[in-house]
């Protein structure tokens, strides 16, 4: 692993960020075990800021704490990711057809505005997926919201933190053109205020997030 001590960050977030990393680039692989001695050893620093560390990494999934063992590396197979999509899909679902009577022109524009953004990053050559996860979330956000179910949203909040891991998998770009068509199907169902067809692109989004992770991970190991 890089040298976590190259930047300003506070100690949790630089072993944080440095593990995140080595995860999501395969350096280390599911079931490689951490403990907090090894990493304090290495560079040097205290055992206090390495376990804050864990536990964020653990609340996203990409570790699993095992009392007197320290943290594993959380492996990820095709059925754990088609239960994430399949509950994912759903509880937006239901959260769409919840918006439906919450939703104004505005909202629509906005919603208009936030797959625009993601239409730019079509024409951009050096597009960079981070940026485009977060419009995307900010795209999915908005009607989880106007769900105005407080339970709902925050089940939906946690679960998609927990398995935020799955967002930074993919590599590739040439997934964008579909995720845009996606949604101006979602959009053009709230347009119509078809309870039914809300739900069904939703859950047909959530869908083609179940696919990349497949594609591009965990059939590529």
């Amino acid at each position: 692993m890089a040298n976590i001590l190259e930047n300003h960050l506070p100690l949790r977030d630089k072993v944080y960020h440095i593990i995140r990393k080595a995860i999501l680039e395969r350096e280390l692989k599911p079931g490689k075990r951490l403990t907090e001695m090894e990493i304090s050893n290495k560079y040097g620093i205290s055992r206090t800021p390495i376990r804050e560390a864990f536990r964020k990494l653990e609340s996203e999934g990409f570790l699993t704490i095992v009392p007197r063992k320290g943290a594993i590396v959380t492996d990820l197979n095709e059925q754990t990711v088609l239960e994430f999509y399949q509950i994912k899909g759903a509880l937006e679902a239901l959260a769409g057809r919840l918006a439906l009577k919450n939703f104004t022109e505005e909202d629509i524009k906005e919603l208009e505005e936030l797959n625009n953004k993601l239409k730019s990053f079509e024409k951009e050559d050096n597009t960079s997926l981070e940026d485009f996860n977060k419009i995307h979330n900010q795209f999915h956000r908005k009607f989880i919201v106007l769900s105005k179910n407080k339970l709902l949203i925050e089940i939906l909040d946690n679960l998609t933190k927990r398995y935020l891991r799955f967002r930074l998998m993919v590599e590739h770009t040439d997934f964008i053109d579909e995720v845009i068509a996606q949604h101006e199907e979602i959009i053009d169902a709230f347009k119509k205020n078809d309870e039914e067809l809300v739900s069904k692109c939703i859950k047909k989004n959530a869908e083609l997030g179940s696919e990349l992770i497949r594609k591009y991970y965990i059939n590529k190991e």
